[in-house]
C-alpha cells in the first residue's frame, strides 16, 4: 500500500466524521441508525458539484457491553465510477449520556496486501475518543479530538500525520432535504488541521439527524471557499 492511500483513507472518514445516533439506551440519545441491516449511502461532490465518490454504512450488530450501548457497522468507500472499494468494520458507543466515536478505527480494515512483502512495515495509530452529549443544544461547544498515525518500517517512521479537530460547536436546528428524504437536523461545525509534510487547514459543517446520522456535510478551505460536500442519497431500513 502506498502511504498516500492511507492519507486518502483517513480523509474519507474525516468527511463523514460527525457520526451520531437515534435510540434511547439508558440515558443515551443516539444519532445513528441502530437497526441491524440499515444501509445508508452518501454521495460526495467536488467544489463544482460533480460526483467525486461514494461512501456507505451498514449496521452489522447492536448490543450492550458493560453498561454501554454499542453499534458495529461496516464502512465502505468507492470512487466516482463506483470502483476501488475500501472497507472497514467500525463501532460507536454510548454510555452515561455521551456518544463516543473511537478515532483509532479510522485506519482499521484497510487493504494491507502490499505490506506483506515487508513484514517490518506497520501502521501505528494513537488518538482520542470524540463524544457528543446525549442531548444537543444550539450554541453548545463540544470537546476537541486528535489523531496521530505513523507508517513504520524496520522500526523507523517513513510517513506520519496528525489530525486535530477543534472548535466543535452546535450551531442551529434546521430541516434538510436530500434525495433520501427530509430530516430534522442539528448543524455542527468544526475546524480540521492535518499535518504531514505540509499543514492543511479546513473547516466543516455537518448536519446530523436522530436515528439517521450524517445527512449533509460541507468542507471549506482556510479562506472559506467550498472544497467539496456530501449528501445522504440512499437510506434503506
Amino acid at each position: 500500500m502506498k502511504t498516500n492511500k492511507i492519507f486518502n483513507y483517513l480523509i474519507l472518514f474525516l468527511i463523514g466524521f460527525s457520526f451520531s445516533i437515534g435510540l434511547q439506551a439508558q440515558d443515551c440519545k443516539l444519532f445513528f441508525p441502530t437497526e441491524e441491516g440499515t444501509f445508508l449511502e452518501m454521495t460526495s461532490y467536488d467544489k463544482k458539484g460533480k460526483v467525486a465518490g461514494f461512501s456507505s454504512q451498514r449496521v452489522l450488530d447492536t448490543r450492550e457491553v458493560d453498561g454501554a450501548f454499542v453499534v458495529e457497522f461496516e464502512q465502505s468507500s468507492r470512487d466516482k465510477n463506483g470502483e476501488n472499494e475500501m472497507k472497514a468494520e467500525m463501532k460507536v458507543s454510548c454510555k452515561d449520556g455521551k456518544f463516543y466515536f473511537d478515532l483509532d478505527n479510522y485506519l482499521k480494515g484497510m487493504d494491507m496486501e502490499q505490506y506483506k512483502s515487508n513484514p517490518d512495515m506497520d501502521v501505528i495509530v494513537d488518538g482520542d475518543e470524540i463524544f457528543y452529549p446525549s442531548v444537543l443544544k444550539a450554541g453548545e461547544s463540544l470537546p476537541d479530538g486528535s489523531l496521530v498515525a505513523k507508517v513504520m518500517t524496520g522500526g523507523m517512521p517513513v510517513m506520519s500525520m496528525k489530525v486535530d479537530i477543534t472548535n466543535r460547536k452546535v450551531e442551529i436546528e434546521e430541516s434538510i432535504t436530500t434525495s433520501a428524504g427530509t430530516f430534522d437536523c442539528y448543524k455542527i461545525t468544526q475546524d480540521v488541521e492535518l499535518k504531514t509534510i505540509m499543514k492543511i487547514k479546513s473547516s466543516e459543517a455537518t448536519w446530523i439527524s436522530e436515528g439517521v446520522g450524517v445527512v449533509k456535510t460541507e468542507i471549506f478551505d482556510k479562506k472559506g471557499k467550498l472544497m467539496g460536500s456530501t449528501e445522504l442519497t440512499k437510506l434503506e431500513r
